[in-house]
């Protein structure tokens, strides 16, 4: 089974749809069928400082694009480059696939899933290619938010305990979540999380005055699997003092904005990010302690089998704050 994310909007109160992007960097088809490339922001230049009372101006950042396939069988995937370029690099080399090129046009097949960056001569305006498993929602009803086919904006979601997140591989939801002192937490999906709306007015990360993609204070049993998260107002995946949190499957990409790192783990015990992508523009997976929490040690941390990429800080950090 092969399939794709295609973000469509079902006004019911106006004409006046919201149309999310498309690429004209690339041109994919995959098993003969072509999918819609979508696009996002990178950083065009290594450029991050403290805060500086405003954002980062938007003409430091450059367009990247991307197709989310989902699939349980191999699929082959062929990419008209329409930039101009000299060779293609597919990353990460370890997958050890190598494209054919006849005519201008790339063919390559990925056996299984997997996270992959095609770029042209440089990580300039690249596309990114997340090949995943279905996460299917077997009871709709069960879920506390449900978010099916379509664009949805619900903002800022608050979690409580037990309750769930479900992202349709068909949704785009522009929202962050949020926790603080729940439990029994699931987030689940193919689809994506874009943080655009948000804007950050602070100079620091700790506080819930911006939220980022994804926020979580002093919270136990949290399982995130699958879900995409697009440009991200702060740091991208927070964890405050949490215990037994399972990260599996899921794509952070597009980040530009300042201090986005990927995931930041903070006097946390008992953490696993796995199988995941993350190419941050700060750092990527960090390990930090605060005075709020410097009762608590950091423990029990795992990452693996990741695709790690980092734009200006460090894709492996143990801080800068280490109390």
């Amino acid at each position: 089974m092969f399939s794709c994310s295609r973000f469509v909007h079902d006004y019911d109160k106006s004409v006046f749809k919201y149309e999310e992007p498309l690429s004209g960097d690339y041109s994919v088809t995959v098993n003969g069928e072509e999918v819609p490339v979508y696009t996002c922001r990178i950083s065009a230049y290594p450029l991050n400082r403290v805060w500086t009372g405003h954002q980062r101006p938007f003409c430091q950042s450059e367009g990247a694009s991307f197709v989310n396939l989902v699939s349980d069988e191999p699929v082959t995937l062929t990419v008209k480059v329409n930039l101009p370029h000299k060779k293609i690099l597919l990353k990460p080399y370890s997958r050890e696939i190598i494209p054919v090129e006849k005519d201008g046009v790339y063919t390559f097949t990925l056996p299984e899933e997997g996270q992959f960056v095609l770029e042209a001569d440089s990580y300039h305006h690249c596309l990114y290619i997340f090949n995943s498993r279905p996460i299917p929602c077997p009871d709709p009803a069960s879920v506390t938010h449900y978010f099916g086919p379509g664009i949805h904006m619900p903002g800022k979601m608050i979690l409580h305990d037990n309750e769930s997140v479900y992202v349709d591989k068909d949704a785009l939801v522009f929202g962050c979540i949020l926790a603080e002192n729940a439990e029994n937490i699931h987030i689940f999906g193919n689809g994506l999380m874009d943080d655009s709306g948000e804007e950050r007015f602070f100079i620091h990360c700790y506080e819930p005055f911006t939220n980022g993609n994804l926020k979580f204070y002093d919270c136990r049993n949290v399982k995130i699997e699958g879900v995409l998260c697009r440009n991200s107002a702060i740091w991208c995946l927070n964890l405050f003092h949490c215990f037994d949190v399972d990260v599996d499957g899921i794509k952070i990409f597009g980040q530009w904005r300042y201090n986005t790192d990927g995931a930041d783990i903070v006097n946390c015990q008992n953490i696993t990010i796995r199988n995941s992508f993350i190419h941050s523009f700060d750092d990527t997976v960090t390990i930090k302690g605060i005075d709020r929490y410097a009762d608590t040690n950091n423990e029990n941390i795992l990452t693996e089998g990741c695709v790690l990429w980092c734009d200006w800080g460090k894709t492996c950090e143990i801080g800068i704050e280490t109390a």
